[in-house]
């Protein structure tokens, strides 16, 4: 599934306090899902949005 790949392309970057929240219930979003983390500075969430792409891109 789309989610866990992108959610193992944040863990490879050791990405912190991963929420995955669906929206789908809501009826009037612009997405189904939504997914945020955290990371320690700006070199590290760079790093994780790279590892994000090229995973989703693999899969």
């Amino acid at each position: 599934m789309l989610i866990d790949t992108i959610v193992d392309g944040m863990l490879d970057k050791k990405a912190h306090h991963i929420l995955v929240l669906d929206l789908r219930p809501t009826g009037n979003s612009v997405a189904d899902w939504f997914i945020i983390c955290h990371g320690n500075s700006n070199t590290q969430a760079d790093a994780i949005a790279d590892s994000v792409e090229d995973t989703v891109r693999k899969n």
